[in-house]
C-alpha cells in the first residue's frame, strides 16, 4: 500500500514545493503609524491606502507602482526591512523596471549588507552612463568590505562612465589611502576636493595620507581646515527617495547641510520644512535663528530664540 500510495504523495509534494510563496505583506513589517511623527504617518497611511486600492484591480504594473511607491516611503524614514520587501514585491511584478532593484541594493548597503548590495548593484550594469551612481555605490560597499581591488575597478569604471567626478576621486583617494599608495591617494583627493571644495570631510584622508609622507606641517594645516561637508553622489532615484521624506530630523539635516556649503537661503527653508513637520523640536528654531542671522536678519533671529526657549 506505502508502495502504491508513493507516486500520487511524491506528486502532490512536488506540487506542493512548485507553488509560489505566499505574497509577504509589507504591512506586516511596519510598525504602528503612532510611533511617527503626524505629517510622516499621514504620508505613509496614504501610500498604503493606494496600494490596497492598487490591489484590488488586475492591472498588474499600476500595482507593481503601488508597491514601489510604498517601499520609496518606507525607504525615506529608514524603515529598511519593509522598504526591502516592498521593492522585491514591486520587482516581482515588473521585472523589466529597473528602479526596483536598484532601490533595493540602496537599502542594503545603507543597512550595511555590503555583499548583497554589491550583488544588486552588478546585476542591474548596462554599460550605459546611467550605471554611475551604481559604480560609486559599488564601489563604496567593496571599500567598505576591504576589497580593494574591486573598489579601485568600480570607482575607475565610474570616471569612465561619467567623466570627472568627485566621488570617484574620493573613492580612488580612499582606496588607495588604505592600500598605503600614499602618492595616489593624494593626487584623487586633491582632484576631489577641487571639483568639490565643499568637500571638506575629505581634507581629514588628505591629511592622513599627508603624515603618513612626512609632511606634518600641511597635515595639521588640513585637520584643521577640516569640516563635515561631503561630496556629492547625484543620484536621481536616491534623491526621488530623499524628496518623499516628512521627517523633521531629515529638513534638519538638509538645513545643516545647506548652512554647512554656504547657502544660508537653503538653509532657512529646510529648517522651516523641519519646523512645519514637528514644531516642538527646539534645535530647529535654534537652526532658523543662526540662519536667519546669517542673512543679516537679527530681529527675525530672536524670535525664533524665543521659540526655542519656549520648547525646551
Amino acid at each position: 500500500m506505502t508502495a502504491a500510495l508513493g507516486g500520487p504523495l511524491l506528486g502532490l509534494l512536488g506540487l506542493l514545493a512548485a507553488a509560489p510563496a505566499p505574497e509577504t505583506d509589507v504591512e506586516l513589517l511596519h510598525p504602528p503609524l503612532a510611533a511617527f511623527e503626524p505629517a510622516v504617518a499621514a504620508m505613509l497611511q496614504d501610500a498604503r491606502a493606494q496600494l490596497q486600492r492598487a490591489r484590488t484591480g488586475t492591472d498588474t504594473a499600476a500595482q507593481a507602482r503601488a508597491w514601489g511607491q510604498l517601499a520609496m516611503a518606507y525607504h525615506a524614514h529608514q524603515q529598511f526591512d519593509a522598504a526591502r520587501a516592498g521593492y522585491r514585491r514591486a520587482k516581482q511584478l515588473a521585472p523589466a523596471d529597473r528602479r526596483w532593484p536598484y532601490l533595493e541594493a540602496v537599502v542594503e548597503q545603507q543597512a550595511g549588507r555590503y555583499g548583497r548590495a554589491i550583488e544588486l548593484f552588478s546585476a542591474g550594469l548596462r554599460g550605459r552612463v546611467e550605471d554611475g551612481p551604481a559604480l560609486l555605490r559599488r564601489g563604496q560597499a567593496q571599500l567598505a568590505l576591504g576589497r580593494y581591488a574591486q573598489a579601485r575597478q568600480s570607482f575607475r569604471s565610474a570616471l569612465e562612465m561619467v567623466g570627472d567626478s568627485a566621488m570617484a576621486h574620493a573613492g580612488l583617494g580612499r582606496t588607495a589611502l588604505r592600500e598605503r599608495r600614499v602618492d595616489e591617494a593624494i593626487e584623487h583627493l586633491e582632484t576631489a576636493l577641487r571639483a568639490e571644495p565643499a568637500a571638506t570631510q575629505l581634507r581629514r584622508p588628505l591629511a592622513l595620507a599627508y603624515r603618513q609622507r612626512g609632511e606634518t606641517q600641511k597635515a595639521r594645516r588640513l585637520l584643521a581646515q577640516g569640516g563635515e561637508g561631503k561630496a556629492v553622489l547625484r543620484d536621481p532615484l536616491v534623491a526621488a527617495v530623499q524628496a518623499l521624506s516628512r521627517s523633521s530630523q531629515y529638513f534638519l539635516d538638509r538645513g545643516a547641510a545647506a548652512a554647512r556649503a554656504g547657502q544660508p537661503q537653503q538653509a532657512v527653508g529646510f529648517f522651516r520644512q523641519a519646523i512645519a513637520a514637528d514644531g516642538d523640536r527646539a534645535a530647529a528654531y535654534v537652526s532658523l535663528g543662526r540662519a536667519l542671522e546669517e542673512l543679516g536678519r537679527p530681529k527675525e533671529a530672536t524670535t525664533q530664540y524665543a521659540l526655542a526657549l519656549q520648547k525646551d
